[in-house]
C-alpha cells in the first residue's frame, strides 16, 4: 500500500490517491514522487472538469441572456416601425394630396403626426432611461 494525499490548489484534502498489491513490497523515492505527482495529475483533471463545468453553466446563462436580447429587441422594432409607417403613410398623403385637402383635413394629418411623433419619442426616452 501506497498513497499521496488529493489536495486542492486552494489547500483542502479531498483523499488519498492509493496504490494496492496484494503482497507487500518496498516502494522507492521515485516511485513515490511519481505517486505524489500522478496524485497532482488528478486534482489538476478535477479542477479542469469544475472550471469547465462552471464555463458551461456561465454559457447556458448567456444563451438565455442573449434569447431575451433578441426577443426584446425584436418587440421594441415592432413597437417603433408602427408609428413610423403610420408617420411616412400620413406624411405620403400630405405630400401628394395636399392640393385636394381642405384645411380640417391638413390639421387632422398634422395633429396625428405630431401624436405620433410624441408617443415614438415618449417610447424612445423611456427605452433610454430602462437602459
Amino acid at each position: 500500500y501506497a498513497g499521496a494525499p488529493l489536495t486542492s490548489s486552494s489547500g483542502h484534502h479531498l483523499g488519498t490517491l492509493c496504490v494496492l498489491d496484494t503482497k507487500a513490497r518496498t516502494i522507492s523515492d521515485e516511485q513515490l514522487d511519481a505517486l505524489r505527482i500522478l496524485a497532482h495529475q488528478v486534482m489538476a483533471h478535477l479542477e479542469l472538469r469544475k472550471s469547465h463545468q462552471a464555463l458551461e453553466m456561465n454559457n447556458e446563462k448567456l444563451r438565455e441572456i442573449n434569447a431575451s436580447k433578441d426577443k426584446f429587441f425584436s418587440i421594441i422594432a415592432h413597437d417603433l416601425r408602427a408609428p413610423f409607417h403610420g408617420i411616412l403613410g400620413f406624411s405620403e398623403v400630405l405630400e401628394t394630396e395636399i392640393e385636394e385637402l381642405d384645411e380640417k383635413g391638413i390639421r387632422d394629418i398634422a395633429g396625428y403626426l405630431r401624436s405620433t411623433a410624441h408617443a415614438t419619442f415618449r417610447l424612445l426616452e423611456n427605452l433610454l432611461q430602462w437602459a
